[in-house]
């Protein structure tokens, strides 16, 4: 198509990376809150989890 620019390899290696990157970024703070928040919880831990896989199936329904 007129218009769109083509990724060159070291431009698609680049966003691969910065995607890669940035998963790994989401992942570490994910599990740094999750493990006081565990500690502090102890067996309310469970509710919070439901709540979070609830929450992620509604927003999936939404965004679609």
């Amino acid at each position: 198509m007129q218009g769109e620019k083509e990724y060159v390899g070291g431009s698609l290696k680049k966003g691969v990376l910065f995607l890669t990157v940035a998963n790994l970024l989401v992942k570490v703070l994910g599990f740094a809150y999750k493990v006081p928040l565990n500690a502090l919880l102890g067996d309310e831990m469970a509710s919070v989890n439901a709540a979070t896989a609830l929450f992620a199936v509604l927003y999936t329904a939404m965004a679609v």
